[in-house]
């Protein structure tokens, strides 16, 4: 479920609609979009937005006023829906620790050293490096936070 900034609960049609395209305006406008094309996180926006219950048409509708997005989305094939992704939560050498919990247990502390989209997932994996060595675990959006480290440190 869809929180807005308060992590209160979207309820509402409206409120989800108006999240979700609050939601593509902070991907795009994000400055880990350049890892990710518009046609990228407009295949996200469509397919998310499809899967939250909205027809493609209430979609497009929230992109009337930009036209050059409304553009690429009006060209989306079904592929290239299914091929949508958002930009990622880490870039290549941000610093960053590993959040502890049943799925981690071993504290790790390093730089992003390599990313991929897990297509079958719809998620990104990280690999990050400690120490100067490539830890071998992969690691999603939530097993991680950034820390203030600066990137060699």
């Amino acid at each position: 479920m869809p929180t807005n900034a308060g992590d209160t609960a979207i309820c509402g049609r409206d409120s989800r609609l108006h999240w979700l395209r609050a939601e593509l305006t902070r991907q795009i406008e994000s400055p880990r979009s350049t890892c990710v094309t518009r046609k990228e996180i407009l295949g996200w926006f469509l397919r998310y937005g499809q899967s939250s219950g909205f027809s493609r048409d209430e979609l497009l509708s929230c992109l009337k006023h930009d036209e050059q997005l409304l553009g690429i989305a009006e060209d989306l094939g079904e592929v290239d829906i299914l091929a949508g992704k958002p930009p990622p939560a880490f870039s290549l050498g941000q610093s960053v620790e590993v959040v502890l919990n049943g799925r981690n247990t071993t504290y790790r502390q390093g730089l992003i050293g390599e990313m991929r989209w897990h297509f079958k997932d719809g998620i990104w994996h990280y690999w990050i490096v400690e120490n100067g060595r490539r830890v071998s675990k992969r690691y999603e959006d939530r097993d991680l936070r950034p820390t203030d480290l600066h990137p060699g440190a």
